[in-house]
């Protein structure tokens, strides 16, 4: 078995996201509370502003402790098996790096993963807390703000989605092919990767693309999806189809919200418009996660912005999308595990109607990075470790990757294609520029 992704190696993404990103993200979280608590004030609700005040030192007590390597004390949230599951497996990561007592584990010595995840699990517990703030999303601004910066990837899109013949007399492969580039290049959009967390403004970063929002800006990325499993997803996809004569649901875990979610619920559009499906639904987080990740209130607020939008490309979108959720063509689910941060092969003994419910999809769509680490369970597999290896979660449906690559956990390469990339960019694994659409098979 590979070893855990840890903070060994200083020269890791994983230690500079320890290090330096995630001390910039509890800073952002902390103006925010800040702007939060100056609007109570604003309004004459001085008394919620000042019981609020309280957060602040607990946060930066939080920073202090991330950045001087203290000890990671169990969690309490609101909800007591959450808060049991989370506990349990703190321990069981502190018990596995052989720290004795559990309770003295720190944040390096523990596992990137656990790491990442507890601060986003502390934050949630700090705010929950406080009367004023448990229902505030720290990350809203940001995240409404990035959707803005996005509006011109998301018009062009979505013309081009008016544009398509779609009936169910139209079910081609290029356009899912399309459509599903689309989705793993929206992917770069995230903002826990932006110290301001604002995401970027433009469609450019470092002179990539970072948001296709039309068909030659895809092309000109098509070159860097480094792992390809299109056209094998597309044949199961016709048999199941040829055999049902519709799929019954196909199941999107997303991601993130603002320009990725808008690319999902497109191809979420094309499923349904060519009847290749009846129904999707989503599955989305209970608790503000990553910054950007999407909340069913996410997807409510996107798609409102669309039906009120001036452009008509989008407010016919926004429009069709919000009647596919009021008559249950789209539904969106939450549920904890998705906020936990024990990897996806616990699916089944912690969150087992879950697992359930996945398994009566014909096809699970995880979108993401850190959807991908957890599959992979975050460990330092060799690039060319096939998939069935790696992933020990287990499915009775065929379940796909969509993940622009930003940590240093990858897997089911083709021989040689790692050490050329890394020829070409040692910082390959993390930047965002690479892509893969990668499956796995029930009978695998």
């Amino acid at each position: 078995m590979a070893a855990r992704i840890g903070f060994e190696d200083v020269s890791s993404f994983a230690y500079d996201t320890l290090a330096r990103r995630m001390p910039a993200i509890l800073s952002r979280i902390i103006d925010d509370v800040h702007n939060k608590l100056h609007d109570m004030h604003e309004s004459g609700d001085d008394k919620s502003a000042q019981e609020g005040i309280q957060v602040i030192p607990i946060l930066n007590k939080l920073r202090h402790e991330m950045q001087t390597d203290k000890v990671m004390p169990s969690l309490t949230l609101s909800n007591p098996d959450e808060t049991k599951l989370w506990n349990e497996y703190i321990s069981e990561i502190a018990q596995e790096q052989g720290i004795v007592p559990v309770e003295a584990m720190t944040w390096f010595k523990s596992t990137w993963l656990l790491a990442e995840c507890y601060l986003y699990g502390r934050v949630n517990e700090i705010i929950e807390n406080c009367n004023p703030l448990k229902n505030h999303d720290p990350f809203r601004l940001s995240k409404e703000t990035s959707f803005t910066a996005s509006l011109d990837s998301i018009s062009a899109l979505a013309a081009l989605v008016a544009e398509g013949n779609w009936s169910p007399g139209h079910l081609q492969l290029h356009d899912f092919r399309v459509l599903l580039q689309f989705c793993l290049w929206g992917n770069k959009s995230d903002l826990s990767l932006h110290a301001d967390m604002k995401g970027a403004s433009a469609a450019q970063e470092d002179g990539e693309v970072l948001q296709a929002g039309s068909t030659s800006q895809l092309k000109s990325m098509e070159k860097n999806v480094i792992s390809n499993h299109t056209n094998e997803i597309w044949t199961r996809l016709m048999e199941k189809k040829s055999s049902k004569g519709s799929l019954s649901r196909i199941d999107f875990v997303l991601d993130n919200s603002g320009f990725e979610l808008f690319t999902d619920l497109c191809l979420a559009h094309w499923l349904i418009a060519t009847k290749l499906t009846s129904q999707v639904k989503f599955h989305a987080k209970t608790r503000p996660w990553f910054v950007s990740d999407a909340s069913e209130k996410d997807i409510h607020w996107l798609v409102t912005e669309l039906s009120k939008s001036d452009n008509s490309a989008c407010n016919t979108l926004g429009k069709t999308f919000q009647a596919y959720l009021e008559n249950n063509t789209w539904i969106v689910q939450e549920d904890i595990f998705w906020t936990l941060p024990q990897e996806f092969d616990f699916l089944q003994r912690i969150a087992p109607k879950l697992h359930a419910d996945l398994e009566e999809a014909d096809i699970v769509l995880f979108k993401g990075d850190l959807n991908y680490r957890k599959l992979l369970a975050d460990r330092q597999w060799h690039p060319e470790t096939p998939l069935t290896t790696v992933i020990q979660l287990k499915l009775n449906t065929i379940f796909v990757s969509l993940r622009t690559l930003k940590s240093e956990v990858i897997a089911g390469l083709e021989a040689g294609v790692a050490e050329k990339l890394k020829a070409e960019d040692e910082n390959w694994l993390t930047k965002g520029r690479f892509g893969v659409i990668q499956a796995v098979f029930p009978s695998e």
